[in-house]
C-alpha cells in the first residue's frame, strides 16, 4: 500500500459516525430497530395499562415520580462511576468483572458505533425482576408499585434514547439538551473521569464532577478505560 493510499483509508470510527443518523426523525427509527428501547416501550405500555386498571390516578402517583426524577440523577452518577467504570478486581485469586463495565469499555473504544449506546440485553434477563421485587416491596399498595415501576422504565427509556442521540450527527436545538451532549461527547474525548451524569446535571453538580471545560486537563484514556490504573 502506497502512502498516499494509507493515508486515505478511512478510520473505522469516522466510518461509523458517517452512517449514523443526522436528522431526529432518522435516529428515531433506527433507535427503535435495537432490543433494548423495544423492550423498555413493551414494559412500560404493560405497566401502565396495569396501573390504569387499577384505579384513578392520585397525587401520590406524581408525588412519586417526582421522587424518581431527583433519585434519577444521583442513580446515572453512582451507576456510570462506580459500574460502568468499575476495574476489573481479583478476589481469592479470581479476577472479578462486571458484564455492563466491559460492555461499556468497548462503548468508549468505539464511541461512534451507536450499537453499543445501549443497554447490554443481558441487564433484562434479571433487572426487571429486581425492579418488580424491590417496588412491591417497598412500597404499601400496588398501585404505587406500578407507578414506582413505570417512573423507573420511562426514566431509563428517555436515557436510552439520549445516550443514542449523543453518539450520532444529531445535535440537539434545546439548550438543556445541548449541554447534556455536550457533557458527555467531553467525557468520552475530553476526560472520563468527570461528566457521569446522562440526563440530569445535578449528580454531577452535586459531587462536583462537571468542571469547565478549559480547567479540565485532556485524558489519554477516554477510549481505553483500563490502560489507567488509578483516576485523576
Amino acid at each position: 500500500m502506497t502512502p498516499k493510499a494509507e493515508h486515505t483509508e478511512p478510520h473505522p470510527h469516522r466510518m461509523s459516525h458517517k452512517k449514523s443518523p443526522h436528522r431526529l426523525r432518522q435516529a428515531f427509527w433506527v433507535f427503535l430497530e435495537h432490543w433494548s428501547p423495544r423492550l423498555l416501550i413493551l414494559f412500560a405500555l404493560i405497566t401502565f395499562c396495569c396501573r390504569h386498571l387499577l384505579g384513578p390516578w392520585t397525587y401520590q402517583d406524581g408525588f412519586l415520580g417526582a421522587i424518581m426524577v431527583v433519585f434519577w440523577g444521583f442513580q446515572e452518577w453512582f451507576v456510570h462511576n462506580f459500574l460502568l467504570h468499575w476495574k476489573p478486581m481479583t478476589l481469592l485469586g479470581r479476577e472479578i468483572d462486571l458484564t455492563i463495565a466491559i460492555s461499556h469499555r468497548e462503548h468508549h473504544a468505539q464511541p461512534w458505533d451507536v450499537d453499543m449506546a445501549f443497554t447490554p440485553l443481558q441487564v433484562y434477563t434479571w433487572a426487571p425482576f429486581v425492579l418488580v421485587g424491590f417496588w412491591f416491596l417497598a412500597t404499601p399498595s400496588a398501585e404505587l408499585a406500578l407507578t414506582g415501576i413505570l417512573s423507573y422504565i420511562v426514566l431509563g427509556l428517555h436515557y436510552e434514547w439520549f445516550h443514542f442521540l449523543v453518539h450520532t450527527r444529531y445535535h440537539p436545538k434545546n439548550r438543556y439538551y445541548r449541554q447534556l451532549w455536550r457533557n458527555h461527547r467531553m467525557h468520552h474525548f475530553k476526560n472520563e473521569h468527570f461528566w457521569y451524569g446522562m440526563t440530569l446535571l445535578y449528580g454531577d453538580l452535586f459531587f462536583k464532577t462537571n468542571p469547565t471545560y478549559k480547567n479540565t486537563p485532556f485524558s489519554a484514556h477516554c477510549q481505553d478505560l483500563l490502560a489507567e490504573k488509578h483516576p485523576y
